[in-house]
């Protein structure tokens, strides 16, 4: 995935309808009511995320920032705990460990959600431009989602969160759309399945693992020895075509700090098969899709 202020040149490239004063209804389970005081688009951005469609906001033109929406796995309802290990994992991953929290708080929204936010700025590791960002945190107690607002544009330094929230304040759940069966005109993500890994180890034992990965953006799967469970996952995953980046949110038994992101190089991916090799260890894995 590009840096997102690298994320402009390619969206400018193309015009889109804008959706201000329209419903816009998430596939994540989610609808928004766009203020007719913002101009905003929905549009896939290849630049940001190959598969997913996500909200850009502009000034005349000028593309300001991205909004990104994704459901969260069942029991990820703590906004606390969830936005304070957000900024641990970004800390661990910044220049001198720093995160500069702007402000947080607290919101509702009309449909009876209730939102936290926290806006922030780092510096990236390897990088010497600082971003800026902002996260929201929208649940239900039942049903949980993030909203990651990524500032593309300086000039939307100060608009970043109020644009949000008061885009954000109009969310009420819905039920997600059954997915439709491919066709000419809509686009399937090959990643999205049941995928499983089964190998014998150097003790004799066989080893499965298996993940399944959702179009919520969400993923979940266990591994095991000889048929016995030894440890569940779950998080959120994203992928640019080219990789796939994951965000370890619950395990068991937990997970090293370190190891809760993880990226994969893609391979090749079929409707049968995947073969991803890991930045971090340079190993390649052969999945196959469950039936």
């Amino acid at each position: 995935m590009k840096p997102v202020h690298a994320i402009a040149a390619v969206v400018l490239a193309s015009a889109f309808a804008s959706v201000r004063g329209e419903t816009i209804r998430m596939p994540e389970g989610i609808v928004l009511e766009t203020p007719a005081a913002l101009e905003l688009t929905y549009q896939n951005v290849p630049a940001y995320d190959a598969y997913k469609k996500v909200i850009v906001g502009w000034d005349n033109g000028k593309l300001l920032y991205v909004i990104d929406v994704t459901r969260l796995p069942a029991g990820a309802n703590d906004p606390e705990h969830y936005l304070d290990r957000l900024l641990l994992d970004i800390g661990g991953n910044s220049v001198g460990r720093a995160v500069n929290v702007r402000s947080k708080g607290q919101y509702p929204a009309m449909g009876g959600l209730a939102a936290h936010y926290v806006d922030y700025r780092f510096v990236p590791t390897g990088s010497e431009r600082a971003q800026h960002q902002v996260v929201h945190f929208l649940s239900d107690s039942r049903i949980s989602f993030t909203v990651f607002v990524s500032v593309v544009d300086t000039a939307a330094t100060g608009r970043a969160l109020k644009d949000s929230m008061t885009l954000l304040k109009t969310a009420t759940l819905t039920v997600p759309s059954s997915p439709r069966p491919a066709s000419a005109t809509s686009e399937v993500n090959p990643l999205v399945g049941r995928w499983i890994a089964s190998r014998r180890n150097s003790a004799g034992l066989n080893v499965e693992m298996v993940t399944e990965i959702k179009a919520d953006r969400s993923f979940s799967g266990q591994g095991s020895l000889n048929g016995e469970v030894v440890v569940e996952y779950s998080g959120t995953w994203k992928s640019d075509g080219k990789t796939i980046d994951w965000n370890y949110q619950h395990s068991s038994p937990p997970l090293q700090e370190r190891f809760r992101q993880d990226s994969d190089t893609i391979l090749s991916v079929d409707g049968k098969n995947l073969v991803v090799r890991s930045r971090e260890s340079g190993v390649t894995r052969s999945l196959a899709r469950a039936e």
